[in-house]
């Protein structure tokens, strides 16, 4: 826990892990600004939660980049890619679902990425199957 945190030695590991989930207050003013047709706050789990939204299937082809903390479990559990996925939420905490036609505005107003597309079943992130 109070061990230097190898990506960032200004702080340890123990703090690192203390830093809070970001508030999707945002996201939840944005309900009546779009034809949003999903939501989802991915906690434990990981992106197996996406099931939850919609009966279709995911393809995150261009996922946010996780944070410090997930490469650093990663490498010292030695846990390979597809686990990290199941597991843990990488970085996106949060998805909204909406049309392909609105969703460049609305990532511009929320300050969000597209991050992928609904596809027929599954769930895949960079080509790994996750469900």
């Amino acid at each position: 826990y109070s061990n230097p945190f190898p990506y960032n030695t200004d702080t340890t590991i123990g703090d690192e892990l203390l830093i809070p989930t970001m508030i999707y207050i945002k996201v939840l003013d944005a309900v009546n600004s779009f034809d949003i047709r999903g939501l989802a706050h991915i906690t434990g789990s990981g992106l197996m939660k996406l099931h939850r939204v919609t009966k279709y299937g995911f393809d995150i082809n261009d996922p946010l980049p996780p944070q410090a903390i997930f490469r650093f479990l990663q490498e010292e559990g030695e846990v390979d890619d597809l686990e990290m996925y199941k597991t843990f939420n990488m970085g996106m905490g949060f998805v909204v679902v909406l049309s392909q036609d609105e969703a460049d505005e609305a990532a511009k107003i929320l300050g969000g990425k597209i991050v992928g597309e609904i596809v027929d079943a599954g769930i895949f992130v960079k080509g790994l199957e996750i469900k």
